[in-house]
């Protein structure tokens, strides 16, 4: 629970208190795998025709940051009628995770 809690606490920031329990369902899986795996600038998107909620992640920039896998990414959501669209700089942890952190200054 604590695992999880640490995982996605920085997407509570998102407009996810309009997103249903199926959407986080699909979403979660995505943001992960698409850190993982997407191209800088490929914008990977993903929809529920039950909610007809939608929106889009996409990887900004992919650099080595204290050793770690960080990548500035922006978030674009559709909910509710409203589009609402944030960036995040995540570093990938030793645990696989993804978590929120201050960019390092050049």
């Amino acid at each position: 629970q604590q695992v999880e809690a640490r995982a996605w606490g920085w997407a509570k920031r998102l407009p996810v208190n309009h997103y249903s329990a199926e959407d986080i369902e699909i979403v979660k899986p995505l943001i992960r795998d698409t850190l993982d795996n997407a191209d800088n600038g490929q914008e990977v998107e993903w929809s529920n025709p039950d909610s007809g909620h939608s929106g889009s992640i996409t990887p900004l920039t992919d650099i080595k940051q204290d050793e770690k896998r960080c990548r500035q990414t922006r978030f674009t959501s559709f909910t509710q009628g409203e589009q609402a669209v944030s960036e995040f700089f995540l570093c990938r942890q030793p645990d696989g995770i993804w978590a929120v952190e201050q960019p390092a200054s050049e």
